[in-house]
């Protein structure tokens, strides 16, 4: 009876453990941080006096496999490679309206399931900064978002000064 609570127990262990899922692989780059599944590595600059953060974040099986269902709810791999903002600008005879927008940095993910791999390019959306992230990948996007941020090695980064620039 000891040997089978001690199996159960090795068995239970092994199989929680994060491991490497294969044929699996993921890579975004946002405008102050990225994260590379396949390094772990995750990078945000802080733009002050400190140097750039650096985290080892190990993703868990369930949390790839929701990514991987979001991929394959929006057909990820039959998306465009560019995907621009639908800018949408009321101009009424009686007011003239000009719209400034700077140069934003692009986001881009990548993502290799099986066989298929394919990446995505946006930018920001100057029409409305509340939504930075085209309609058709925010679920997709905020699968990758919610699994990076629950991690210790996310939370546990300083503020980044680079927005305040």
């Amino acid at each position: 009876m000891k040997y089978i609570c001690f199996l159960l127990t090795f068995l239970l262990f092994g199989c929680s453990s994060n491991q490497r899922v294969e044929n699996f692989d993921l890579k975004i780059e946002g405008v102050f941080d990225s994260y590379d599944y396949s390094t772990y590595a995750y990078n945000k600059q802080l733009c002050g006096d400190n140097l750039d953060y650096f985290a080892k974040i190990e993703l868990t099986k369930l949390q790839i496999e929701k990514i991987q269902n979001e991929a394959k709810k929006i057909d990820f791999f039959d998306l465009p490679d560019y995907i621009a903002h639908q800018n949408k600008l009321v101009i009424s005879d009686d007011l003239e309206r000009i719209e400034v927008c700077a140069p934003c940095p692009n986001r881009t993910v990548y993502l290799k399931l099986g066989d298929k791999s394919h990446s995505i390019t946006w930018s920001c959306n100057c029409s409305n900064f509340e939504e930075p992230t085209p309609k058709v990948i925010k679920a997709f996007i905020a699968s990758i978002d919610d699994s990076i941020s629950k991690t210790k090695g996310y939370k546990k980064a300083p503020e980044s000064m680079c927005r305040l620039r």
